[in-house]
């Protein structure tokens, strides 16, 4: 079973790298131009907004205030430049992991105490990260994570991308919402 499971990771990324690296331009391009007036519209709601995505209402730790994020916020914009779905994702790890770090270091210095990092709190500072980054095609990418992953399961890699993947879809179906959706 080994032999199969070396197999299968060998050729996903062969699909990743010689297949979806080619391809990636023409599925981003569609993407982005499908979604451009939701793109433009959920900007423009999103800098309207922006209290709706503070610290009090996303529910963390007051000590997010003092994290200084300017770096994730700056490489953030650079994800539309990765071409395959494994550079895109060793991207995103380490963009959660500085955002992480930062958010533990600011914790730790305001109350002396280690930050436990749990599913809601990583949910959270992605949602407060994406809606103040100011990135943009934020739909596009995140669609890209949700149906063209080449490796696909249950490890803590596919928990960070999905938690980027949610927040994402969080903060367009709180912006977006229209007075004819029923909610059931």
């Amino acid at each position: 079973i080994e032999n199969i499971n070396v197999r299968i990771a060998k050729e996903k990324e062969y699909v990743d790298s010689f297949v979806y690296k080619d391809l990636y331009n023409d599925i981003m391009t569609k993407l982005r131009e499908f979604y451009s007036g939701e793109e433009e519209q959920l900007n423009k709601k999103l800098k309207e907004n922006i209290s709706k995505f503070d610290i009090d209402e996303l529910k963390l730790p007051n000590s997010i205030a003092n994290c200084d994020f300017s770096s994730v916020y700056k490489n953030l914009k650079l994800l539309g430049e990765y071409k395959t779905s494994f550079e895109k994702t060793n991207f995103l790890l380490s963009m959660n992991e500085t955002m992480i770090n930062e958010a533990k270091r600011a914790y730790e210095k305001e109350t002396g105490k280690n930050l436990e990092i749990q599913g809601d709190f990583m949910q959270s500072c992605w949602v407060y990260i994406i809606a103040h980054s100011g990135v943009k095609n934020l739909i596009a990418e995140s669609l890209f994570f949700k149906l063209f992953q080449v490796k696909k399961g249950y490890g803590e890699n596919e928990y960070i991308i999905n938690a980027f993947v949610v927040a994402v879809e969080f903060i367009k179906n709180e912006l977006l919402k229209s007075e004819k959706d029923i909610n059931v």
